[in-house]
C-alpha cells in the first residue's frame, strides 16, 4: 500500500511511524509550504490529511484529478470548507472523535470564527 501524508506535525509523524511499523509505504510527505508539489504525484492508495485548511485547494485538486481516497483529520474548517471536504468523499472523524484524538495527543483543536475559506475555493 502506498500513501501520501499531508501535514507533518505530531499526527503526521505518528501516522508515518505507524505506517512504517506495518509495512505501508509513505510515498510522499507534504506540509502547507510544500503542498503545491502534490500536483506532481500520481494516484496513491490513500492520502491522509492532518494539515490546515489552507491546504484544501491543492488537496481537492489532487483528489479530483486522481480519484485517490482521502482520509481527513484536519480541524478548523469553516462550514463551506467542511462541505467541500465531504463532497470529495472523505472519511472524516466526527467531532467527538477529533476531540478525543486531540486530547490523547495533548493537542488543542483550533477554532475558527466566521468563514473565510482558503484561497482558491
Amino acid at each position: 500500500m502506498r500513501i501520501a501524508l499531508i501535514g507533518m506535525g505530531r499526527m503526521g509523524r505518528m501516522i508515518r511511524d505507524c505506517a512504517a511499523d506495518r509495512g505501508i509505504e509513505v510515498a510522499a510527505e507534504f506540509n502547507t509550504a510544500t503542498i503545491a508539489q502534490l500536483a506532481q504525484c500520481d494516484r496513491m492508495d490513500a492520502v491522509i490529511d492532518f494539515s490546515a485548511p489552507a491546504s484544501l485547494p491543492a488537496l481537492a485538486a489532487y483528489v479530483q484529478r486522481t480519484g485517490t481516497p482521502l482520509v481527513s483529520g484536519t480541524t478548523g474548517y469553516c462550514d463551506e470548507e467542511a462541505a467541500r471536504v465531504n463532497a470529495l468523499g472523505s472519511s472524516r472523524a466526527r467531532s467527538g472523535e477529533r476531540q478525543l484524538l486531540h486530547r490523547r495527543c495533548g493537542l488543542k483543536a483550533p477554532r475558527r470564527r466566521g468563514c473565510r475559506p482558503a484561497a482558491g475555493l
